[in-house]
């Protein structure tokens, strides 16, 4: 205990004869610790690769007519018009004829080989449609998605005196049926949706 207080005593005096060293020691210390402080390297951060921008492809015009199996889910007027290009497939290997109203005819090889498909353009959308049905029967798809006819019309001879064509204005869609059997042999759409008197005007030519 007695050698404690000697060394304390010891310190005291060591700091009264030397404070103006140790004061100036203090203060560059205290000076220092700030500038040590500021030029530490500061952690860099990780940069993160910006996630690359996904954007959906926009859809290209039909470069063909799909060949219809069966009954089509949306009727002419739900899918919208159908535009067209001249370097389709069907542009080129389609018979090609002009017509008197500025519109385009297009023939091309049906599922049935007696009666040609047809496509007719104007001003780049396909405006009037025939194709062969492959699904011949008349199935309750056809039903649900059309409902009633507004109009039965003869039908083509081409299929037999029995023929008609159930005609649905609203949906802008007509099918030639033979109504005994139920049987669908070919399906018209038109774009847009016209009355049975335009279609007996404009299209009547190509239910016969």
């Amino acid at each position: 205990m007695e050698n404690l207080k000697i060394q304390l005593v010891n310190i005291l005096v060591f700091i009264k004869n030397n404070y103006i060293v140790i004061t100036i020691f203090l203060i560059i210390f205290l000076l220092f610790i700030p500038l040590i402080f500021f030029n530490l390297p500061t952690p860099q951060k990780k940069e993160v690769a910006p996630s690359p921008i996904i954007t959906q492809a926009q859809p290209a015009y039909p470069t063909s007519v799909p060949t219809i199996t069966s009954y089509q889910e949306q009727t002419a007027k739900d899918s919208g018009p159908l535009y067209f290009s001249e370097n389709s497939e069907l542009a080129t290997e389609g018979k090609k004829e002009q017509l008197s109203d500025g519109s385009i005819r297009y023939t091309f090889d049906s599922l049935n080989p007696n009666r040609s498909d047809v496509v007719i353009v104007k001003n780049g959308s396909i405006i009037f449609r025939r194709f062969a049905v492959v699904d011949k029967k008349t199935s309750d798809g056809y039903k649900n998605l059309l409902g009633k006819q507004s109009h039965i019309l003869p039908g083509p001879t081409f299929y037999g005196p029995n023929t008609v064509i159930y005609f649905y204005q609203d949906g802008g869609t007509a099918l030639t049926v033979d109504p005994k059997t139920q049987t669908t042999y070919e399906e018209f759409a038109f774009q847009p949706p016209i009355s049975v008197e335009e279609f007996k005007q404009k299209y009547r030519d190509y239910a016969n």
